[in-house]
């Protein structure tokens, strides 16, 4: 719970910075890519792939602690998670002028914390649950 709170207000923070929290490593990012590519690195990955990455990877976490916090609904963290990334998107287009909001990053904070939650339901709550002693049964189909 504790994880939950203090990764969700970082993530808070950072979303709801009034100015793109980018601005200040973009020069920096730019020119780190060039002489990666230079040295082999595929040309997809550029600055689009790095922000879309870091969009995925922020909310693995979110959707971790919270699949952890549901336990046997576990799934039910991945729309609370759309509905929070939605609604941080909205205010950001709507409330915030320094920000830009998007759908693409709705999708992709979604697929992060899909990531994050479809680990904690398909790997660890089963293995935590053969190792107390209780039965893991398969879902009826």
């Amino acid at each position: 719970m504790i994880g939950l709170f203090g990764y969700g207000v970082l993530v808070l923070l950072l979303v709801l910075w009034p100015s793109h929290v980018d601005a200040q490593v973009a020069p920096g990012l730019s020119a780190l890519l060039d002489a990666l590519h230079r040295h082999g690195v595929p040309g997809f990955v550029d600055y689009g792939f790095i922000e879309v990455s870091a969009n995925v990877l922020m909310f693995v976490p979110l959707g971790l602690f919270l699949a952890i916090l549901l336990g046997r609904r576990w799934y039910l963290s991945i729309p609370a998670l759309l509905l929070l990334s939605s609604a941080v998107e909205l205010t950001q287009q709507f409330f915030l002028p320094g920000r830009t909001g998007s759908w693409s990053d709705v999708v992709a904070n979604t697929s992060g914390a899909a990531l994050g939650a479809c680990l904690v339901g398909f790997l660890i709550l089963p293995r935590s649950r053969t190792k107390s002693g209780t039965e893991v049964v398969p879902p009826e189909r």
